[in-house]
């Protein structure tokens, strides 16, 4: 990640030019776990695609990494396969990824003058809905708006994919990022300016950088929404290809 000076960087988001061509606005194609899968789980953890992130199974809901709990670390490409050995549907259960300060590289940061890259210099925590493998800002902020939603009586009828579908809903309306592009690899997807919203999501502070936050009822309050929204209307129409590398 890029130092966090969310003021500083929404002045200066409009100066900001990318490393190659712009392009994108391909859909993002969400991956969902097969219920007749192998023992291993591929999982993926992206701002850019990170390395040397914590990932687990998030078995009992509570975000934290717990004994028992699969986990691993994330190499290039920001993947990993967790070892599912023995999980009765692990499609059911969320994914977590931890950002470790001083460890975890965005691959976005690699150029030719940072070959390694760089290490994030806050950390934070990205989940996912139960079932998808791409852990984004995006997945991050459906998932949270999820589990609201499942604990709101007047949803206690709902199925599973009735208040997912509510809480991508949300989530669209309060960011402007269309429902079929909050799931998925939109670095894959070549989708540069959804890849630039979401890195926009931890550059604000809007993802958690700690376990208690996801318990927040409002996770993404109307004044970073509005400081959001600023920000995105700044962006040129192509985005401006951090995620591309030189």
């Amino acid at each position: 990640m890029h130092v966090r000076n969310a003021l500083a960087s929404a002045v200066m988001l409009v100066t900001l030019t990318g490393c190659g061509g712009g392009g994108g606005g391909s859909d993002s194609s969400s991956k969902t776990v097969d219920p007749q899968q192998n023992t291993t789980l591929s999982v993926t953890a992206i701002d850019g695609y990170l390395r040397n992130a914590k990932v687990w199974l998030d078995t009992d809901n509570n975000y934290r990494h717990d004994k028992g709990e699969p986990s691993g670390e994330t190499g290039e490409g920001g993947k990993v396969d967790l070892d599912v050995t023995g999980i009765n549907n692990p499609e059911q259960f969320s994914v977590v990824v931890q950002a470790i300060p001083d460890k975890t590289i965005d691959e976005s940061t690699i150029t030719t003058e940072s070959p390694e890259g760089k290490k994030v210099s806050t950390g934070y925590v990205m989940s996912a809905p139960a079932g998808e493998t791409d852990v984004t800002p995006l997945s991050t902020l459906v998932d949270i708006k999820l589990r609201v939603l499942k604990k709101q009586p007047e949803n206690a009828d709902e199925s599973l994919e009735d208040i997912t579908q509510k809480a991508k809903e949300a989530v669209s309306e309060e960011i402007g990022i269309p429902e079929d592009k909050l799931l998925g690899d939109f670095i894959e997807s070549g989708d540069t300016q959804v890849a630039e919203k979401a890195e926009w999501l931890v550059e604000l502070y809007v993802i958690p950088e700690n376990y208690s936050e996801f318990s927040d009822p409002a996770p993404v309050d109307s004044d970073v929404i509005d400081k959001i929204k600023d920000v995105y209307d700044n962006l040129p129409d192509d985005g401006v290809g951090v995620f591309q590398q030189c």
